[in-house]
Order: C-alpha cells, then sequence, then structure tokens
C-alpha cells in the first residue's frame, strides 16, 4: 500500500507505526521480520513529516536493542531517501537520536548511527 498510494496514504501509517514498531522485538520471527519489512517500506515510500517525532521517540526510550537496532537503520534510510526540506521541522529530534545512537550500548545501533 505504501509503494503504490505513497503520500495518500500519511495518516493512516502515522496511526500505525507505533504498532508496527511494536511487533519488531516478538519472539515469532516471521512476525518481527514483517514488521521490520513494513517499516522500512513506509519509510521509503510515505514521506510523511509526521513519523519523524514517532521514530525519534521511540529510538531514544526503547529498552529493546531490537527496536533501536531496526530504528537506527530506518533513520538512515530517511535521511537517504527524504528530502532535506520535509525533516528541517524536527532537526532537533534528529540531532539528539543520532547522537543517543552513537552512543548506545549496542554496537548494531552504534554501526548504523553513525553511518
Amino acid at each position: 500500500m505504501s509503494k503504490m498510494l505513497k503520500s495518500k496514504l500519511d495518516s493512516f501509517c502515522v496511526y500505525i507505526l507505533q504498532e508496527l514498531i511494536n511487533l519488531v522485538p516478538n519472539s515469532v520471527k516471521v512476525i518481527a521480520s514483517a514488521g521490520t519489512i513494513a517499516l522500512k517500506f513506509v519509510i521509503k515510500y510515505t514521506h510523511a513529516p509526521k513519523l519523524i517525532p514517532i521514530i525519534t521517540q521511540n529510538l531514544i526510550q526503547s529498552k529493546s536493542k531490537d527496536i533501536r537496532s531496526n530504528l537506527s537503520e530506518l533513520l538512515g534510510l530517511l535521511f537517504d531517501d527524504w528530502s532535506p526540506r520535509l525533516m528541517e521541522k524536527y532537526l532537533p529530534n534528529l540531532r539528539e537520536s543520532l547522537i543517543k545512537g552513537i552512543a548506545d550500548a549496542d554496537s548494531d545501533v552504534r554501526e548504523y548511527s553513525r553511518r
């Protein structure tokens, strides 16, 4: 849906993003990987600036290394695919997320944050 509808899916993606993030640490690998893939599609194709605070807050506050790792990777996709104009409003949130990611205890989070 995200690939086909792109920006028409903004409000729906904002609504379900937290639920997709909650699927990542699931012990059933099929569900966890489906959540991760869905998050990547949403970030790649639906450029809604309202998604940024949800991602950054979860990255900063989450105790799950799986969530932090996946969200750090998503931030990398966000920086690669989105125009800087869309991210301007949330630069303090993005900066704080990168600083937390670089100093994280998990090596995967640090690696994704450095990219």
